[in-house]
């Protein structure tokens, strides 16, 4: 239990209440950063230890029969200055039960996981070479494994358990900050709701939660320092007086934010950041001089804002104050029952889920981070879901800067046991430390949908015993012990981190009929037909929106089919209730490859295909044609989807091509506000009295004779902002009345001579 926190914004100044006359809580700190060679031994072979790069190598390679348990060695020198300091040994990921052993005496690990962690290891450490032993145990049942476990992203026993991130010991004297994470006060999103408020806001009201540790009871102030970066608004600067407690606890620091920017997707605009920083600064005796060039203490607070005087005080060896930083992102997130919304304006996900972008988790590096989201930027999508793992931090940083939503799952595994929701309630401090400090990340989700059924994977059978896959989750009851398990780690997040939303469950439907979200995944050999996926997504036609839909990549053509219409289909859906996640962004290493990018970074046919269904201004049908008789009215709606923050205004055309011919066309005038989808006209015409029904692919040559040219509608937008081209292929073809190609049959009585070439 944290200790209660007692704090006054804005004290006047002079010496702090109960101050003793002795400076009290000198931070002083010293780390060991131990991320580096290890001798890595695994009890359960004959092998000798073998010397590896901790966390870049894993202990054994993955996809060979994992080791229950992995024992990690070396020695580390301590100066004997720093022994009378308390000592923290840092674990930034594990995977598995982690257990330390240091100079003989053993320290269970409860929360490690993903997201970093520490145990206080100050009594066994010594002065000269200590052995450090950190013993990392694998379960049956992975807890906390999230992605890494799951068959259709990481197979399980694919990975060995072992450290994933760096290790470090910090020796502390006083006040050590060591988590600095923030949250707006939800009260303001009603007023953000109103888009026509939300660009005016005067004032937002925000919390900083400032986790500490500490040596002994001290009484100091709190700095927040909000700047903007690289534009021109008013930033804070706020102290708070606060108390310290051993070991250690949290503060809620607020602050008031005038006429504030905010951070959005790309598409609507530019997301503007702050960076906050905090430090701590200990209490000055009275009247020792230290705070001011003129002696006495400094002004700080409003006297301080208003003297103009930067409250930046040093410690004793002429160092600042060791400090924490973060980028904040304005901006406020509701879900109702049916849709999202993102400063009170309707959020369309153009989205993919990011599966593990390495074999090993520690051997990810923040180049490789960013790169994926650069991949996902230049695809056009505004959001990704980082599925059941923990991303590197370059991720979230780079999602941030280049307005790229991020919704966050739980690395829950099912089924959901009591040991693995104590294990991340004892993680959800790290977790809203390491990941929710980020803007970009706008949800939680606490559990996934269950595994991708057998019949979406490659190698099923397509015959009439092919398992049905439903398009949502079976329903739970709110009152099973697994739901009363997810549903009460669902509230511990919600009261940790009360700006975003938290689902408890993904891929489940509303009892009410109303909200919740769905999946799409099409059994394996099943044709990605446009009227079969639209009649597949009336099932649900209450989902707000689609956490996961895909396709095996084997079949390259199939896969890209299904990712282009599906996505036409959410983004033509009646507003707001509208937009999906493709399952997967990356293909993960090991697992089955759903991915529109291959693991090593190369794009599929499918990234092209879902760069044109994602682009913000798009021209869609508002109907399938089916197969139509020669000479038959064909009439097709048309509807201009613009999720830009800008308005849109030009012409349209529409033509009905076959090969080199065009059989119709017409032009008309077309507009559409921000965030609108407005239909802009018919394509009316008729199907050619030539045309005959589609052969497939292969059926031509097979047949030989004459060819087919196939009737592609092609939609064309020419915007004062944008220029594009859509080409719908038709169900109808136009027979060519020449043969084009295929082999040359003599006529009856003909000698075939044979040709010598040219």
């Amino acid at each position: 239990m944290e200790p209660t926190i007692r704090a006054r914004r804005d004290a006047p100044g002079g010496p702090l209440p109960g101050a003793r006359a002795e400076r009290r809580g000198a931070v002083g700190q010293r780390v060991i950063e131990l991320a580096g060679l290890w001798e890595v031994a695994r009890p359960d072979t004959a092998a000798r230890p073998q010397t590896l790069w901790v966390p870049r190598d894993p202990p054994s390679p993955p996809g060979t029969p994992p080791s229950p348990v992995v024992v990690y060695r070396r020695t580390v020198q301590v100066d004997p200055a720093w022994t009378g300091m308390a000592a923290r040994l840092e674990l930034d990921g594990a995977l598995g039960r982690v257990r330390v052993r240091l100079n003989d005496r053993e320290f269970p690990v409860p929360a490690a996981g993903q997201v970093p962690t520490a145990v206080d290891v100050t009594d066994a450490v010594r002065p000269g070479t200590n052995q450090l032993e950190i013993e990392v145990a694998g379960t049956e049942s992975p807890v906390g494994w999230g992605a890494w476990a799951r068959p259709e992203a990481v197979p399980p026993g694919y990975l060995p358990p072992g450290l994933t991130g760096p290790v470090r010991l910090r020796f502390f004297r006083g006040v050590v900050l060591t988590g600095l994470s923030w949250f707006l006060r939800p009260e303001d999103g009603t007023v953000a709701a109103r888009p026509e408020a939300a660009a005016t806001l005067p004032v937002v009201h925000g919390c900083a939660r400032i986790r500490y540790w500490a040596t002994e009871p001290v009484r100091g102030r709190c700095w927040l320092d909000l700047t903007p970066e690289g534009f021109a608004a008013p930033g804070v600067r706020v102290a708070w007086e606060v108390e310290a407690a051993p070991p250690g606890g949290a503060w809620e620091v607020w602050f008031s934010l005038p006429s504030p920017r905010l951070w959005t997707v790309w598409e609507r605009g530019r997301p503007c950041l702050y960076r906050l920083r905090a430090w701590f600064e200990p209490a000055l005796a009275p009247g020792s001089g230290e705070g001011s060039p003129g002696g006495g203490q400094a002004p700080w607070g409003l006297a301080a804002e208003r003297a103009g005087v930067p409250p930046r005080a040093v410690a004793e060896d002429g160092r600042p104050w060791p400090e924490l930083e973060a980028l904040v992102g304005i901006r406020f997130v509701t879900r109702d029952p049916e849709a999202w919304f993102l400063n009170g304006e309707p959020l369309a996900f153009r989205g993919a889920c990011v599966l593990p972008l390495a074999p090993w988790p520690g051997a990810v590096t923040p180049r490789r981070a960013r790169a994926w989201v650069r991949r996902a930027r230049a695809l056009g999508l505004n959001a990704l879901r980082v599925y059941a793992h923990a991303a590197h931090p370059a991720l979230y940083e780079a999602a941030s800067r280049l307005g790229i939503a991020v919704w966050q799952d739980l690395p829950l595994v099912e089924p959901v046991t009591r040991e693995a929701t104590a294990t991340l309630a004892a993680q959800l401090d790290g977790w809203v430390d390491a990941v929710g400090r980020w803007p970009a990340v706008i949800a939680w989700a606490v559990a996934q949908e269950p595994a991708v059924p057998p019949a979406a994977l490659p190698g099923t059978p397509t015959g009439r015993s092919r398992r049905r896959v439903p398009p949502v989750r079976r329903p739970e009851w709110p009152w099973s012990a697994e739901g009363r398990r997810v549903g009460e780690l669902a509230g511990r997040l919600r009261a940790l981190d009360p700006g975003r939303p938290v689902l408890a469950r993904v891929g489940v439907p509303s009892w009410t009929r109303s909200g919740g979200d769905a999946r799409l995944f099409l059994p394996a050999g099943t044709p990605p037909d446009p009227v079969a996926i639209e009649r597949r997504l009336r099932l649900v036609p209450h989902a707000a929106v689609v956490s996961s839909m895909g396709a095996p990549a084997f079949d390259q053509t199939r896969q890209a089919t299904f990712v282009r219409y599906a996505m036409e289909i959410l983004r033509r859906r009646p507003h707001p209730a509208r937009g999906g996640f493709v399952y997967a962004l990356n293909d993960a290493p090991g697992g089955p490859a759903f991915g529109l990018y291959t693991a090593d970074g190369r794009p599929r046919e499918a990234a092209r295909a879902y760069r044109q269904a994602c682009w913000p201004v798009r021209l869609v049908l508002g109907a399938w044609p089916r197969r139509g008789r020669p000479g038959a009215a064909l009439r097709l709606p048309v509807w201009l989807v613009n999720d830009s923050g800008e308005a849109v205004a030009g012409r349209w055309t529409w033509q009905l091509v076959a090969g080199s011919q065009v059989l119709a066309a017409a032009t008309r005038s077309c507009q559409a506000g921000p965030l609108e989808r407005v239909p802009v006209g018919w394509v009316a015409a008729r199907w050619p009295l030539e045309a005959v029904p589609r052969r497939a692919a292969g059926a031509e040559a097979a047949e030989g004779g004459g060819g087919e040219d196939p009737l592609i509608l092609r939609l064309e937008l020419d915007a004062d902002r944008c220029r594009l081209r859509v080409d719908y292929p038709l169900p109808m073809a136009l027979r060519s009345r020449e043969p084009t190609h295929g082999p040359v049959r003599p006529k009856d009585g003909e000698e075939v001579r044979p040709s010598l070439g040219p």
